[in-house]
């Protein structure tokens, strides 16, 4: 009878890899369970933004160009590392304004997630959270009425217990701007954007 060798497989390195996939992405199971998720993107992944690559791969596509967070948030941008922070926010408006944001909703595969869960550390500067989105859109009976759908997505939150400690009057963390729509709309009030002009100046200045 031969005896059994000691195996080294998995090997260190192999192992270094799933731990390290596994670390930010927890749930990396039931995300491989589907094919395709969801995903609201608000900050420099979006497109035309420095960061698109990051979210547009091939089998991936745009939905909506034109959506916004039912819920509302405080929305930063930190200089010193050029990332956009969404943070959520109180009920009611404290130092900064609470609006919602505007961004665009991506329909992207498990790889894409699990690669942004280490961009942008899920669980520790970030969490990935189900948010609820509004996509508004019109249909015509007597006169143009504006409709709304509303569905789920992942969107990449940061932590309140790290950045809200550290926001101050705007020399490391910026407010990202904030419109008015041109139209008075009872459910859009204000709402934050991380606009391509914001993106140009604040990269200049850096």
């Amino acid at each position: 009878m031969i005896p059994l060798l000691k195996s080294d497989y998995p090997d260190q390195a192999w192992k270094y890899w799933v731990n390290n996939r596994s670390r930010y992405t927890p749930d990396i199971a039931s995300l491989q369970d589907g094919v395709c998720w969801w995903l609201f993107v608000a900050d420099d992944c979006r497109t035309f933004r420095k960061n698109y690559e990051r979210v547009y791969k091939p089998g991936c596509s745009i939905e909506y160009q034109t959506a916004f967070t039912m819920q509302g948030f405080n929305f930063f941008y930190h200089r010193p590392t050029g990332r956009p922070i969404p943070i959520h926010a109180d009920d009611d408006d404290g130092l900064f304004p609470r609006a919602k944001i505007k961004g665009e909703l991506h329909l992207v595969t498990p790889q894409v997630l699990i690669d942004l869960d280490i961009y942008r550390q899920n669980g520790v500067l970030f969490r990935r959270k189900r948010v609820k989105i509004l996509i508004p859109y019109y249909v015509r009976h007597r006169r143009w009425e504006q409709r709304m759908y509303i569905l789920k997505a992942w969107m990449y939150v940061g932590k309140q217990s790290v950045y809200k400690p550290q926001l101050d009057d705007g020399y490391e963390y910026l407010q990202c701007p904030i419109f008015f729509p041109n139209v008075e709309r009872p459910w859009l009030p204000r709402y934050y954007e991380y606009t391509r002009t914001f993106e140009a100046a604040q990269l200049s200045d850096s």
